[in-house]
């Protein structure tokens, strides 16, 4: 089972000091953050001929969320900046060396959503390509095999053993925590979390918590979305079980604890 405490463990000077995530935790929780919010891109690089391959991540400017960006440059690479007015956190890498070492971690822990799938296999294929006409004639091809992709995965998805970690990355990214008022009392609503087209993954975050909750689906522009609202105190036992060993590391923490705290509050 994998685990965020661990030997081979990496400090954050700013963050709690108490609290050590391994290298392993890092480098999976780094894909499911990749599934969520990152970009796996190729771009021009004018004035060069050749093309240039990029990973991004860009998140809201919040002190947690610098946080766990450094986490990442320390252990993967890249460079972390303040951009566009302050407002956000942006880690990418664009080098030779860093790239390598993103790639092989992806084949180590491969990337799970297939949007996601499509994007790395598009820029493996301009690494071997990289001219600038190569990319410019397949980048609207590289989601050709989604579908195709999406009713394999759809049957046959098992869930890897780096799922618990890669979870919580992706929980960093696309989970909410609700809340509603009832007696001048917050009391917590539901966890939340959907994917466009990849039903296969609701259905093993969904066995994973162990939930009876319905997976909901919406279709919107020709795009299936599909959502699971989990909710009450069997579930949200389950769902902190599964943070003492896997913890978010950005500022979804926050909502994260405020979303806990006042519902187990009644049982302090």
């Amino acid at each position: 089972m994998t685990h965020g405490l661990e030997n081979d463990e990496t400090h954050c000077k700013n963050s709690n000091p108490k609290i050590l995530f391994s290298s392993s935790y890092i480098k999976q929780f780094w894909v499911g953050l990749m599934d969520g919010d990152g970009t796996i891109t190729m771009d021009e690089n004018k004035p060069s001929s050749y093309s240039r391959p990029r990973m991004v991540i860009s998140l809201n400017n919040t002190e947690k969320n610098r946080i766990m960006l450094y986490l990442i440059q320390k252990e993967i690479g890249g460079k972390v900046r303040i951009e566009r007015k302050e407002k956000y956190v942006t880690w990418t890498i664009v080098s030779q060396k860093d790239i390598k070492t993103a790639l092989l971690i992806l084949n180590q822990y491969p990337l799970l959503t297939t949007r996601k799938r499509c994007q790395l296999e598009f820029m493996k294929q301009c690494l071997k390509d990289r001219s600038v006409n190569f990319y410019l004639k397949n980048r609207d091809l590289k989601y050709e095999n989604q579908l195709e992709m999406i009713a394999l995965l759809n049957n046959s998805f098992i869930r890897p053993d780096y799922f618990p970690a890669w979870l919580s990355g992706f929980i960093e990214a696309e989970g909410s925590f609700s809340f509603y008022s009832f007696k001048d009392q917050t009391k917590p609503k539901a966890f939340t979390i959907g994917q466009k087209n990849d039903l296969f993954l609701l259905e093993a975050i969904k066995s994973y918590f162990d939930s009876h909750h319905k997976i909901f689906k919406i279709v919107n522009n020709n795009l299936n979305y599909y959502r699971i609202d989990m909710y009450g105190p069997k579930t949200r036992k389950i769902i902190q079980n599964h943070f003492l060993t896997n913890p978010l590391l950005g500022h979804k923490l926050e909502s994260y604890k405020k979303w806990i705290d006042c519902g187990f509050a009644k049982n302090n």
